[in-house]
């Protein structure tokens, strides 16, 4: 979806820094606070386990390709935007998480450490949309509006297709966790990339990555009401998969 992105963005004329944020944007769905009790409505356990999953493998994702993104629409050079990866810490996070699962000594779950490490994570969701309402407001709705439409058209109708070649390419042996993928990546586009955009943000003239990232963030929530309606109708039918 990137490489789609990037492709059909350039051929439009998009320039940095609005390029970077209408590749995010299309990229990354809301696979968390979204996703999850979605997946989990539709397919039951299995949705909700699966969703899970996606969520740890894209945080990945948002915090490596997601800050190259983000970072080259800032005046910088493609080596600087990849040295901005190393400087945050949720890549040495996934290494401190797999050398402590591996020396076996990760907390309890009902220890106190784990539940202000849960109580931490819990927190960062009201932030996010509060400063997701900070954006909105101090954007020009009419102007991004009339930007967002390529983006929010490749989230949410390309990308489940892009997801259903993905399933038979790999050879997904469970259905259930096949449909859930699917789902999961036809979700609107995501906060985070908006906390990245706003990160690297210069305040240049003209159209800003925060207000476009937050307007497609808008749009394509509202929008993917009916548009996830059909399409868990269609997955739970097994009509697609």
């Amino acid at each position: 979806m990137a490489a789609l992105a990037e492709f059909v963005g350039r051929a439009l004329g998009e320039s940095e820094p609005v390029l970077g944020a209408l590749v995010l944007s299309s990229s990354f769905p809301n696979a968390g606070n979204y996703g999850i009790p979605l997946s989990q409505f539709a397919f039951g356990d299995v949705g909700r386990n699966t969703a899970i999953l996606y969520i740890a493998a894209q945080s990945v994702l948002t915090y490596t390709v997601g800050v190259y993104l983000a970072s080259r629409g800032n005046n910088t050079s493609s080596f600087a935007a990849v040295r901005e990866v190393f400087k945050l810490p949720l890549v040495y996070a996934v290494f401190a998480a797999g050398a402590a699962r591996a020396l076996d000594v990760v907390p309890p779950v009902d220890s106190a450490a784990m539940e202000t490490l849960k109580l931490t994570g819990d927190a960062a969701i009201p932030v996010m949309l509060l400063m997701l309402g900070i954006q909105l407001a101090n954007t020009d709705s009419g102007t991004a509006i009339a930007r967002v439409g390529v983006s929010n058209g490749m989230k949410l109708v390309d990308a489940p297709f892009v997801a259903v070649g993905v399933v038979f390419l790999l050879g997904f042996e469970d259905a259930t966790v096949a449909r859930v993928f699917v789902l999961e990546y036809a979700m609107p586009a995501a906060i985070t990339p908006l906390i990245l955009c706003i990160e690297y943000d210069e305040g240049r003239s003209g159209l800003r990555a925060p207000e476009y990232v937050s307007t497609a963030i808008f749009v394509s929530t509202l929008a993917s009401v009916p548009v996830l309606t059909l399409l868990i109708a269609v997955l739970q039918s097994g009509a697609l998969l």
